[in-house]
């Protein structure tokens, strides 16, 4: 997988999953608009649908290609550790960050991996599906995660953003859904909320 970097301050690191049609720098305003000071890595897909960048394959009626999902969170984990030790990010504040495909990525890497000894301290999903019902979320005590989801959103509905959003609640110490008037795409009301998140761990933590 391809990663293109904007290195600022170590001390908070965002790696950034973009969303179909993407590419690496999809989200830097998105993060910067966040925190402005943080790092940022962008983690391209390797799998095409027609034109389009994606991380995983899936069928004509939008259901994932499970495969293909699970080689795609096996090869992200295995791209956090081998990034995190290049750029010596192991003392870091490591966020994730997500939009549509990428936030989905980003939901399977937390029901597959324990990502505490990586210093993930933060989720951020935008939009995600709620793939493999079944599959319980790992218990990441340190991890805080923000997703959104539109009330008229065309790939998935309110109650199972909210089955996602209980699931991870299980799990996960600290969970914050914002639902937002409107379909699929992301807004400004959507940022706002996800650096007040991000603010209020910072100003909990030092």
């Amino acid at each position: 997988m391809f990663v293109g970097k904007k290195m600022k301050d170590r001390k908070h690191v965002f790696f950034s999953f973009h969303g179909t049609g993407g590419e690496a720098g999809q989200l830097y305003d998105i993060v910067t608009a966040i925190d402005p000071t943080a790092s940022y890595i962008g983690v391209e897909g390797d799998v095409f649908e027609g034109e389009s960048r994606r991380y995983f394959k899936r069928y004509k009626d939008g259901t994932a290609d499970l495969k293909s999902l699970a080689r795609a969170t096996t090869l992200i984990y295995r791209t956090l550790k081998k990034v995190i030790a290049a750029e010596n990010l192991e003392q870091s504040n490591i966020s994730l960050i997500g939009f549509s495909n990428g936030a989905n990525v980003i939901s399977d890497l937390l029901k597959e991996y324990d990502l505490t000894p990586l210093n993930v301290v933060g989720a951020y999903l935008f939009h995600p599906v709620h793939f493999r019902k079944d599959v319980p979320f790992k218990n990441q005590p340190d991890l805080r995660v923000f997703l959104t989801a539109g009330d008229e959103d065309v790939f998935t509905d309110m109650d199972e953003i909210k089955e996602l959003e209980e699931s991870l609640i299980r799990h996960i110490p600290e969970v914050k859904l914002l639902q937002v008037y409107g379909g699929y795409e992301l807004r400004t009301q959507e940022i706002i909320a996800a650096k007040e998140f991000y603010d209020a761990r910072d100003n909990k933590n030092e």
